[in-house]
């Protein structure tokens, strides 16, 4: 009913107080028994080494600051 009403698939862990991993569970025995189909997939990422290095060196000199 939470997604026929239009709310976030992304955020509904929150309203139901479950884990995402939970949540995602559900989702796959929904889509596995056809009442769900995968729109799009979420990437959970985070800076390796190299990519805090650059953002530490973009801070130093003020490039891409607003």
């Amino acid at each position: 009913m939470a997604l026929y009403s239009g709310m976030d698939p992304l955020t509904l862990h929150e309203m139901f107080g479950i884990s995402e991993k939970e949540l995602e569970d559900i989702y796959d025995r929904l889509m596995d028994k056809g009442l769900l189909k995968l729109v799009m997939i979420r990437k959970v990422v985070d800076l390796t080494r190299e990519g805090r290095k650059l953002v530490n060196k973009m801070m130093k000199y003020g490039i891409g600051m607003m």
